[in-house]
């Protein structure tokens, strides 16, 4: 989308897309879209802000897609005095992150919290099927299903081909957003290069689950901690989520809908049961993201020439970084000022 809006004509290859535009997200109704936080603001962090306020800015034009609610983090009473003390050293502005006492929680969040914690009124609600669809209804973005086997350097740039070796597309510049898939495809593409950072990918499967609203407590904004609980929207609530390391076949389980039912009655403070008895039908969506053990994407050039690039290692902050890595990608091609400053880019190398 990034490049669309630069004048580009792109062409996105993904199988999913036989789904429709959502792809494999088709089903995943809503999704919190939180900064990510740390006591000693970390390259995450740092990271984190400048994606959320890009996503933002950019989506402020498709209506109906994102909703700002706010999001409160949950802190313990054993570590609110850190938090408190980190929060009052970095002096964020109030319109990004302060401190809620528990108190004040049933004002910030339509609930009465069993603690306090760090409100953050940049959280929002997003439509993650609503949000793909506009994303990729750009005229300048074409959509083909198949699956890319290999990436072959031509004279003039790059050849995708399919797994019969038969070509799908041909460009200039080739874009590789292919979570895992992304190692086997750098390693046809650029023989002998050294991608050893990605080889540690690791693959983490989960669920989310959906619970009928008027069953279960009624929140106003994202309540989050060890999983997530979001406001009702068109009836139902989502709560998350699940972490299931190197599964390849990801599904939606009654076992997981008990685990995000436990998840999310530890946040709210209520009873599992209550939270379990509210389940919608259907219940669930199940998915799998990649990431790295530093919880950084992976954005920037795979060669000297800056003809192939990487967008990948997202783990669970796909809507975080989304935004942030077309237009650090859009910026480069184009010559125009990147977007972060060069120790955030540096930290986001593939090598």
């Amino acid at each position: 989308y990034s490049l669309a809006l630069r004048g580009h004509e792109v062409t996105v290859i993904d199988p999913a897309f036989r789904w429709g535009p959502a792809g494999l997200h088709t089903g995943h109704r809503c999704a919190a879209m939180s900064p990510a936080l740390s006591r000693d603001d970390n390259l995450m962090s740092r990271l984190s802000r400048a994606g959320i306020l890009l996503a933002g800015l950019r989506w402020e034009r498709f209506g109906g897609v994102a909703r700002r609610c706010g999001s409160l983090f949950r802190i313990g009473a054993e570590e609110a005095g850190l938090w408190r003390g980190s929060l009052a050293h970095w002096n964020f502005p109030p319109t990004w992150m302060q401190w809620c006492d528990q108190e004040d929680t049933g004002k910030r969040c339509g609930l009465d919290l069993p603690a306090g914690g760090i409100w953050m009124e940049q959280g929002a609600l997003i439509r993650v099927p609503q949000l793909l669809e506009a994303l990729l209804s750009h005229e300048r973005i074409r959509l083909r299903t198949g699956k890319v086997a290999s990436l072959q350097r031509m004279v003039d740039g790059w050849c995708a081909r399919a797994e019969d070796n038969s070509p799908i597309a041909r460009a200039q510049h080739v874009v590789v957003a292919g979570a895992g898939a992304t190692p086997g495809l750098l390693a046809g593409a650029l023989p002998g290069a050294d991608f050893s950072k990605l080889l540690r990918l690791q693959k983490m499967g989960g669920q989310v689950a959906y619970f009928r609203a008027g069953a279960v407590p009624a929140a106003d904004s994202v309540v989050a901690g060890a999983g997530y609980w979001l406001p009702a929207d068109q009836g139902v609530h989502v709560g998350g989520s699940t972490y299931e390391f190197d599964v390849e076949n990801v599904r939606s389980t009654p076992q997981g809908h008990l685990e995000v039912a436990h998840k999310v009655a530890d946040l709210l403070g209520t009873d599992h049961d209550a939270i379990l008895c509210g389940l919608a039908e259907p219940a669930g969506w199940a998915g799998s993201r990649v990431a790295l053990s530093d919880h950084l994407p992976v954005i920037g050039p795979a060669d000297a020439e800056e003809s192939l690039w990487l967008a990948c290692a997202y783990g669970s902050r796909g809507l975080s970084w989304m935004t942030l890595a077309g237009e650090i990608i859009a910026a480069r091609l184009n010559g125009e000022p990147i977007p972060v400053e060069r120790e955030l880019l540096r930290s986001l190398r593939a090598r």
